[in-house]
């Protein structure tokens, strides 16, 4: 018996080992430079709850978190600043950093926002696209001028319910 709940005990306490481990790498840092973890509430200053270095050209942090919580990895040298929210929560979690595009995936709030960002892309790039046309043709009447808004103004309405949709359904 003695034995049998030893071999119990320790199956369980392996088990219990959840927690969150971020692996993550940034484009062209340099080895010795630090990344921290932290939060801001409200638009308040930065809150750095951990920081790490870069080796080898990745940087990994350990802990355990009730629930998920909106978390920002911080990057911060002479030449760059990148500042990126995502989903604290136990589980495996990657991220890739970037002064262009960040992704932070691996667990289910995670991955969730990343299908969420990439259906919008569509919109952001008409938009994009609707913009660069008006300020690079001096020449366009007003009334096509008018015209060309009008769409991007439907555009952004269009985009605006599909993200009170997701937030609904989610």
């Amino acid at each position: 018996i003695f034995y049998t709940t030893l071999l119990a005990f320790l199956l369980l306490s392996c088990e219990g080992s959840s927690g969150y481990t971020i692996s993550g790498t940034i484009e062209n840092a340099n080895d010795g430079e630090s990344v921290a973890l932290g939060y801001s509430v409200y638009g308040s200053d930065f809150t750095k709850v951990d920081e790490t270095t870069i080796k080898n050209g990745e940087f990994h942090f350990k802990g355990e978190v009730d629930g998920s919580k909106i978390y920002y990895l911080l990057y911060t040298t002479e030449d760059c600043e990148i500042c990126t929210p995502f989903f604290l929560e136990n589980g495996e979690i990657t991220a890739n950093l970037s002064e262009n595009i960040s992704r932070v995936s691996g667990t289910p709030a995670n991955d969730a926002n990343i299908e969420f960002e990439d259906s919008l892309l569509w919109y952001v790039n008409e938009i994009y696209s609707i913009e660069n046309q008006l300020n690079s043709d001096s020449e366009i009447s007003d009334a096509t001028r008018s015209s060309i808004a009008l769409k991007g103004y439907e555009l952004q309405n269009k985009s605006m319910m599909y993200v009170k949709k997701v937030i609904r359904e989610n």
